[in-house]
């Protein structure tokens, strides 16, 4: 094993480096801490040792295999695309450094140790072992940001609580609040359909054609790609079963299909963001095979920061993005996997209404000064007021993710879409 000294000066750089995004307002390393559940400081510390590690991919040309967390900083670092690749590789390091596992790395040279190479070179570097805290026990969390809403669930519990309180009565308030929360819910959501409007493909054979052709290199691509592995990872990270598995990775290329011709900026569901991350991470066939390979352009990922207003321009894309998908396929996109939801606002504004009817109507039952059907007049009058107060609140941008998008519906719940005007 060999150093080249020619890269002495890039340590400088690497510690000059500055790992967050300027303008974001949920830095990468505030995500790294939301999603390990480890605090602040050991995130920092993580932070420079990964840097240690790329120097030491780079000065020995090696490909490394990092203790626990300094990988996950990097697979979450190589998810920031524009940051990792335009600015640490290209600029930074001067060097392609791609994502390599164990089972990748020991398929090629099996009989290489490359977690030993990888501290052997770290100690000739640094004059030490790496430290210990890398090897912190930690759960990834899929998302750990909150949301700005009270979850529905916490809510129906609460009020089950004091309807059981009340006896009989009050369960039935309490029970017809939550039906009444779900019809609303879905009836909003149903409004939220992509509309004609959004999009329309003319009816041009030679373009379909080629777009048809290009979705058969990119199955193809995408299929003949360690299927097996890819889906096995994502099984391991998302808990899900092997057939929304299967559907979801149809799903991620019909995503990447959509991507490479649309007009409009594409942004997927947290489903198929997932499975774009862990994508990512297999940097060579993301970059070559897919992107320059079949598609003949970069797909760079763009993680949410927090910017003012982010939220808002996400939902817009993502409605454009269900329209296209709709004229593109013919057909309405499957909601396990591309859900339709109400907006943030409108999500906290049904809830804080039910929420608050609900324990004004409990009470007058709880406590019946008068006639209880009384105690509905002021239950519409604190609801109506509730309701606007949580739709009026400020949504911190910064506090949402992907996940806000929506919770998928039940498999039956089935959305009625007309075709006209997407040349269906």
């Amino acid at each position: 094993m060999t150093k080249d000294y020619s890269q002495q000066r890039l340590l400088l750089k690497l510690e000059a480096m500055n790992f967050d995004e300027p303008e974001a307002a949920v830095p990468l390393s505030e995500r790294i801490a939301l999603e390990t559940g480890l605090d602040r400081a050991t995130v920092e510390r993580g932070i420079a040792e990964y840097k240690k590690f790329v120097y030491v991919a780079v000065a020995y040309n090696i490909a490394p295999l990092m203790p626990p967390l300094a990988d996950k900083i990097w697979r979450t670092h190589i998810t920031y695309t524009h940051h990792y690749w335009n600015y640490m590789c290209t600029e930074v390091i001067e060097h392609e450094l791609h994502y390599r596992r164990t089972s990748e790395l020991d398929a090629r040279e099996p009989d290489v140790d490359h977690r030993e190479l990888t501290e052997e070179a770290y100690f000739e570097s640094f004059g030490e072992a790496p430290p210990a805290f890398l090897h912190a026990q930690f759960t990834e969390k899929a998302s750990t940001q909150l949301s700005t809403y009270a979850p529905p669930a916490l809510l129906i519990a609460v009020l089950a609580c004091a309807a059981y309180v009340t006896g009989g009565q009050g369960v039935i308030v309490v029970m017809g609040a939550a039906v009444l929360r779900t019809l609303i819910y879905s009836a909003l959501a149903n409004l939220q359909r992509p509309r004609a409007a959004s999009i329309f493909l003319e009816d041009d054979p030679a373009a379909d054609a080629a777009r048809e052709e290009n979705l058969a290199q990119l199955g193809a691509a995408m299929k003949n790609f360690a299927k097996s592995d890819l889906l096995g990872e994502l099984r391991k990270t998302t808990g899900w079963n092997v057939e929304k598995c299967e559907l979801a990775f149809e799903e991620y290329i019909r995503f990447l299909h959509i991507k490479s011709f649309a007009a409009h900026r594409v942004t997927p569901s947290p489903a198929i963001d997932q499975i774009w991350h862990l994508h990512l991470t297999y940097s060579e066939h993301y970059w070559y095979a897919i992107c320059q390979g079949v598609l003949g352009q970069t797909f760079h990922h763009v993680p949410a920061c927090g910017r003012a207003g982010e939220w808002a321009r996400y939902q817009r894309q993502y409605r454009q993005t269900l329209a296209t998908y709709k004229a593109a396929f013919r057909e309405i996109p499957n909601v396990m996997i591309w859900p339709l939801a109400p907006q943030v606002r409108q999500r906290r504004a049904l809830d804080a209404a039910l929420a608050t009817a609900a324990v004004v109507m409990v009470v007058a039952v709880a406590i019946p000064l008068a006639n209880p059907w009384m105690g509905l007049v002021p239950a519409v009058l604190t609801g109506a007021v509730a309701a606007i107060a949580g739709y009026l609140w400020p949504v911190d941008d910064a506090a949402l993710t992907r996940k806000d998008f929506a919770a998928p519906f039940p498999e039956n719940y089935i959305i009625s879409i007309d075709t006209n005007g997407c040349g269906g």
